[in-house]
This record gives C-alpha cells, structure tokens and sequence, in this order.
C-alpha cells in the first residue's frame, strides 16, 4: 500500500476491521473505454480521455467515443483539455504525418515527410494551448522545411523559422508568444503583430487577465552585450550588462535585477533593484529558498499589485529595514527572512532577527522575543495569522495565534485556516501523540500522520490534516482511535465512522457543507465512503485527477472507477 496512492494513516492491522453499512444510494456507471495505462482528465475533472489499441492501430476514446484511427499515439503526446468548456487536442501519427485531432476531428497535419524531411518530430514544450474557457486555441505547425507558424483558431500566423514553445501564453482574448525570423532575430508576437527584433527574448510573463506582458531583451553589440526589460511594448532602462528575476504585478508593473558594466572603484558589481521605474541599491534577497539552495527573491507585490515591498540594507550602517513603497516600516533588523503579504494585499508580515531574539512583525509592529520564528500563515480573508516560535528558556515550542500563545505542548502542527478565516485546527502533540485542537477546544483521537502527498494527482494532492467544509462550520480529521485499538478511523465534527481498512483519501465536501465522502483503499480496491456507508468495491480508480474525485453536486458524487478490465464514469445520487 503506498503512501503515493492513499491517506495512509495506519498500518493495515492484523484483525478484521469492521465491515461498514451498505451505502444506500443510485449508483450510474457509464463505460469510457477498456482500462489503460494512458489516462487524462480535464481540468474540471467532467471529461476523461483514454489511449487505447484496436487492431494494430491505437485510438484515442473521450468521454467514450471513439476518435479516428492512427498508426499510433506518440509516448510522448498528452491528451489536452481547455480548463473549462470541454475542448480537447492530441497527436496522432498515420503514415508520414504527425495530425492534430481538436475536439474529436482531424485539423489538419502539424508535421509531414515534406515539412520535416529529417525526421518526424513534436518539439520540445509544443503543445495545444487553450485559454481558461476553450474559446481560443493555438498550436504550431510546420509548413515547410524550418518553417514554423501558429495556428490561432484555426488561421494562420506570419511563417517564421522557429517558435519557442517554452514562451507561449494564451490567456483570455490574447494570443502572445516568442518566435524567430530567417536572421536569427526574436521577436513578440502579440495578437498578431511582430513586436521589434532581440539577439535573444527570455522570461516571458503575462498578467492572468492578459491585459499585460512583460519579458527580458538581449542586444548584442560592442563593447558588450546589453539587457533589457520591455513591458507592454516600451523598454525599460537600458544599459544593463545583466537582467534577471523579472516579476509582473497584477496592474503592469515589473521589477528586476539589473547588473551594470564594470566601472573603477567599490562596488562596482552591485546588482540595482529596479522596481515601476526607480532604481533601488542595497537590495537584500530573501525567502526560505536561502535554506534549500533555491532561488530567491528580491521584491513581493501585494495580490492586487498596488504595493510592493523589499528588504533594504542599511549601508553604510549595519542593519536592513523593510521598506513598502519606497517608505520603512518598523524597526532596524539585523536580518529579515521573508516577507508574507496578507491575502487581500492591505497588511504585511515578516519576521525580523536582532541581538536580543526573532520577532514576528505585522504591519510594523513587533511580537514577543523567540529564538526560532516558523511556519507563519495568514487566515483567508487576512484578518488573522499564526506562526510557531522557539523559545528555549520555556522547554522548545509555541503557537502563536492573533499575537497570543496556546497552552504548551512538545511540538504543533502547522495551523489549517477554515475558508472564511473564522476557525483554525491543528495538532498539539505531547507524550501520547497529537492531540486534534479545533478553535481552542482538544477534539477526540490522536493524530498519527499530518500531511500526506500524491504527487501524481493533478494538481499534486496534499491532505492537510483537517478537511474543513465550504461554509467553515464543520471539520473532518482521520486519527488513531483513543480507544488502546489505534485503529484509525474519520471523525467527522467529533463523531467517528471507519472503513474497511485504515487508509483514506479524497476528502469531499458538498458546496453546501452538508455532507462529507471519502475513499477508502482496500489494499485490493477502493470503496466510496459517505457518513461511515460503503460503496460496492472497485478494482481501481483514475488518482491522477482530484477534480475526477469529488461531490458535483449537493446530492451526488463522481469519479472514475475500473471493474472486470473496463473504465467507467461512476455517479453516486445520494437522494435529496
């Protein structure tokens, strides 16, 4: 049984679990094709498609029906969905060409013998790019020997000798990607239109509503080589030897590291922080990358883009000061670690280190003294925060909610916020275990294992600890049995059901908070647990999909479940 695939919370125990009651409900299994190792879910977890053979030849099945007749699928092709809308793209192969399939139907070859005479190939990051809604689609082809155009809706771009698939955002009515001329020249192409010509064009970013773009020039030329942002069309400061950690707020903005040409005297190599237009020296970098040996940074924006804030050294005099807008805030530090900007973007956190401890300041104003300062989190809607301190004079850790402590115990599991930001759980462990903590109030059982992982799951699954429901008002947690069984079973807000076996996952809420479901693997199978009541047992389900998993409505429950070698889409009406 692996971690990978299930809440494991326990080992599966020697004697025989209880069997659980029968789940009285309608369940509807509507077939998607034979069990296959190629299997992709959309986005929004309501389409799936499989690869799958027929004959000699591979077909590509969605939602069931059957799509046109290749030579193969290529390995290395992924069956692509619009995040919403239902729209799809793949590759198939017949004969010497490479076709695309968009919704079902053949569009049209993107490589041929002729267009590609050394070899048929997908190159690398080439793929079927959707916007959010499905409304616009791009792809390249090859229309001729390394020549390279976009196919935008199905017309065609201006030919060029090679498009850089890494570089490609499709995002609401924008189509925006980089692509070079027969001189070796790059260029941005937006909606269209060939921007002016780069030696080279990196770090391309696009604002999520598309309305802005912002990406990094070269220009070769003697003595040496410049570097240049270029935001919506307009470059920015020019002169830079080096460009790098390009970041665009939401309303436009850009910020980067820029490395001028050596000149005589100190300092010569000192990198400028260059943020809406103000050059900014004696920038410290920061994050918890500093620990892990990963990239750092250099500026946050606030989530709505209006504020931006850095860390500034003191130089010539010791010390660094958090500045916001060009302006301090709270007192010298000898270091600061990170900064954590509240969700709605109006308050800042960060903690500061000085001779005399570790403190954790919020919107200037400095907490108690501890040795060690982690794990800080903002509430949802940003009103509250938590963070644990070390504090060796006291015997090891606190948890510190709204700047007061909890009552002590050996260690504290990192807070899990409810959606509305009024709750807070986490585990307290002491001698026997963790206890579950629910606003204050120790719930029964002993937590075992905190967060577990599915990295395969898309997006990777991480179950927290506690499941809280939509409305905030309820709270579901797996934990040891305080009974001397340490069987591991759901408590669902205080009460406890238990499955077949003591591994569970998938945890669900309805939207409107009134019931919870989970799965639980059998070891040889996995069941449809719904307040404590089992499904019939399947041989497997599709795990690569949390959205495939899940209520889609306040009555019924979906995923994708395997029985006797065949794949199908299992909907659960629980009635009214």
């Amino acid at each position: 049984m692996s971690p990978l695939t299930s809440w494991l919370l326990a080992a599966v125990l020697p004697f025989q679990a209880p069997t659980p009651t029968p789940l009285a409900a309608k369940i509807t299994e509507l077939p998607m094709g034979p069990a296959s190792q190629r299997v992709y879910v959309s986005g929004d977890g309501d389409h799936l498609a499989l690869v799958t053979p027929k004959g000699s030849r591979q077909v590509v099945m969605i939602d069931g029906a059957e799509g046109p007749l290749f030579d193969d699928i290529p390995a290395q092709t992924v069956v692509q969905f619009s995040a919403s809308g239902g729209r799809s793209g793949y590759l198939g192969r017949r004969g010497g060409e490479i076709i695309a399939v968009v919704d079902g139907k053949e569009a049209g070859a993107i490589a041929t013998a002729a267009t590609s005479p050394r070899g048929l190939y997908v190159p690398t990051s080439w793929d079927f790019f959707f916007n959010r809604d499905g409304s616009h689609l791009a792809y390249g082809v090859m229309s001729g020997p390394d020549v390279w155009t976009m196919s935008v809706d199905g017309v065609k771009d201006a030919p060029f000798a090679l498009i850089d698939f890494a570089q490609v955002a499709v995002t609401a009515k924008r189509v925006i990607y980089v692509a070079q001329t027969p001189d070796k020249k790059w260029h941005l192409v937006a909606d269209g239109k060939v921007g002016p010509p780069y030696d080279a064009i990196q770090s391309l970013r696009v604002t999520p509503d598309g309305m802005h773009y912002a990406f990094i020039g070269t220009k070769n030329g003697a003595p040496n080589n410049t570097m240049v942002t270029v935001s919506d069309g307009v470059e920015g400061t020019a002169g830079f030897m080096q460009v790098t950690d390009l970041v665009l707020a939401p309303d436009g903005r850009v910020a980067y590291m820029g490395l001028l040409p050596p000149k005589p005297g100190p300092g010569e190599f000192a990198p400028h922080l260059i943020v809406a237009g103000q050059d900014l020296p004696h920038i410290m970098p920061f994050g918890p990358g500093r620990m892990k040996n990963l990239p750092l940074d250099n500026v946050k924006f606030s989530p709505d883009g209006k504020r931006y804030a850095y860390i500034q050294q003191n130089t010539p005099n010791p010390g660094v000061t958090v500045m916001v807008n060009g302006k301090p805030m709270g007192p010298v530090y000898t270091s600061v670690a990170d900064l954590f900007w509240s969700p709605d973007g109006s308050r800042l956190a960060y903690p500061g280190t000085s001779p005399s401890g570790s403190f954790l300041v919020i919107d200037g104003q400095e907490g108690e003294s501890y040795g060690t300062i982690a794990d800080f989190s903002w509430s949802p809607d940003g009103k509250r925060y938590a963070y644990r301190g070390y504090r060796a004079t006291a015997g090891g850790w606190f948890l510190v909610l709204d700047g007061k402590e909890q009552p002590k115990a050996r260690d504290f599991s990192t807070p899990v916020w409810s959606p509305d930001g009024k709750h807070v759980a986490y585990g307290a462990s002491g001698n026997t275990g963790a206890q579950p903590v629910v606003d204050g109030a120790v719930r029964p059982g002993n937590l075992a294992v905190w967060v577990v992982h599915n990295p395969r799951a898309v997006p990777p699954l991480v179950f927290p600890p506690f499941s809280w429901s939509p409305d905030g008002n309820r709270v579901a947690y797996v934990s040891n049995k305080s009974d001397g069984t340490s069987r591991a079973v759901v408590y669902l807000d205080a009460t406890s059901f238990e499955g077949a076996t003591p591994s569970y996952s998938y945890p669900s809420w309805t939207a409107d908070s009134k019931r919870f479901a989970v799965m639980n693997y059998l070891g040889t199978g996995w069941s449809l647990l719904v307040d404590g009541k089992a499904s019939p047992r399947y041989d497997a389900i599709v795990e690569n999909s949390v959205a495939g998993v899940r209520f889609i409505d306040s009555h019924t429950f979906r995923f994708y479940g395997v029985k006797a070698g065949q794949l199908y889409k299992v909907t659960v009406d629980l009635g009214g």
